[in-house]
């Protein structure tokens, strides 16, 4: 994991979370989406687990999908089993009613929730960030917003350059 490919795919993150929140997340491309997806659900599962990550969201399908086209099955998998508990493997929308689920469910926070947030947390450690720089490397064409004139080129171009530079040398984190 190297220092440098997480600010690299931070930085780009960040900047992808504004565009979403300004404009839609549908305004981005679908590697942009995957990109941001998985950056920003893997901030939240690592930090405080599937738990924390239901008190305010509910578009884990979605992240799935995203662990999927990066091809971290394991991730993807250990999403999909978080959906286990909801009726129909959707959680509700209503913040009160997903509550009620989870906190119903004792087994959950003894047993259920810490081996799948294991896996989330093995995923990060096997190098997360690595995956989703090379990740966005190889996509470049579809992240828009970071080209030649715009506003956020020139600070996207340096963390790259510092990525690759990095990469070269052998540096590690």
């Amino acid at each position: 994991m190297s220092n440098e490919a997480f600010n690299f795919v931070d930085e780009i993150c960040q900047e992808l979370g504004r565009r979403a929140e300004d404009d839609g997340i549908d305004t981005l491309s679908e590697p942009e989406q995957v990109a941001s997806n998985v950056w920003w659900a893997s901030g939240i599962l690592c930090s405080g687990g599937f738990r924390h990550f239901y008190e305010g969201a509910t578009n884990m399908a979605q992240v799935a999908g995203s662990f999927d086209r990066l091809g971290l099955d394991r991730a993807a998998e250990a999403c999909r089993q978080s959906l286990a508990i909801f009726p129909n493997e959707v959680p509700p929308d209503n913040n009160d009613e997903r509550f009620e689920i989870i906190n119903n469910v004792q087994e959950l926070q003894s047993e259920f929730f810490p081996s799948i947030d294991d896996v989330i947390l093995d995923t990060w450690d096997d190098g997360l960030e690595d995956i989703l720089a090379a990740f966005i490397q190889a996509n470049m064409p579809a992240f828009s917003g970071f080209g030649p004139q715009d506003r956020t080129a020139f600070r996207f171009n340096e963390a790259l350059d510092r990525w690759l530079t990095s990469l070269e040398r052998g540096e590690d984190g």
